[in-house]
């Protein structure tokens, strides 16, 4: 797996409607998608063959129907399954589409301050698996007209997924919460290298820019 870390900026939708559904076809596509990470909640559901996909520190080996779990700002990557092909779908939706007020504050934003968290593999036949299969499967079918006629759909489903994780949540516990903190004050210095990666930089700035010794190692 590649070992370069992205900020990945593209706006996925709209500005207006952020919500996007993308078909991936594993290695007609692409092989691999190195990690990475963006502002937006994803699910990656697979339809067909199999497809290794990390969240985290954390590596699923998915089959069809299975279902991966992206919160807002979780370094994930998607990668080919030795030599097998694979189907699969990316929905990704900004929580902004979805309010900015107090039930946005009360459900939503655990999830980016990293106060709630959920267990990113939903295989196929799971409780939670079987109750989001069929929003899934409607956001897909509706993706070409998503912005079009079918806002509220849109909408409504994406509230019933999050209504779903936030009734399947678990607490982030201390080695995950530590790990994800480290990551985010990583990230600054990883965008200066990605944005400035032809310049000679000192690893003491780097170190400075996220707040860590030069010779800080990541928690195991």
């Amino acid at each position: 797996m590649d070992e370069r870390l992205l900020h990945e900026t593209k706006i996925h939708g709209t500005v207006e409607f952020p919500f996007a559904v993308y078909l991936g076809r594993v290695p007609e596509y692409i092989t691999a998608f190195p990690r990475h990470w963006h502002e937006e909640a994803e699910l990656i559901y697979v339809t067909a063959g199999r497809l290794n996909v990390s969240v985290w520190a954390q590596n699923y080996l998915l089959g069809p129907g299975d279902i991966v779990i992206v919160l807002p700002h979780a370094i994930h990557a998607i990668e080919q399954a030795q030599s097998e092909k694979a189907e699969y779908y990316n929905i990704m939706f900004n929580f902004s589409l979805l309010g900015e007020d107090r039930l946005a504050e009360k459900y939503l934003k655990p999830f980016l301050t990293h106060e709630k968290n959920v267990n990113c593999m939903e295989p196929a036949g799971s409780e939670l698996n079987l109750k989001l299969k069929p929003l899934l499967e409607s956001l897909i079918e509706h993706r070409n007209d998503s912005y079009s006629t079918h806002e509220y759909l849109v909408k409504s489903n994406l509230l019933m997924v999050m209504h779903l994780l936030n009734q399947h949540c678990v607490e982030t516990g201390e080695k995950d919460l530590a790990l994800h903190m480290t990551y985010d004050r990583l990230k600054p210095a990883l965008d200066w290298v990605r944005l400035s990666y032809a310049m000679d930089t000192p690893v003491q700035y780097v170190a400075d820019l996220c707040g860590f010794s030069t010779i800080y190692r990541l928690p195991e």
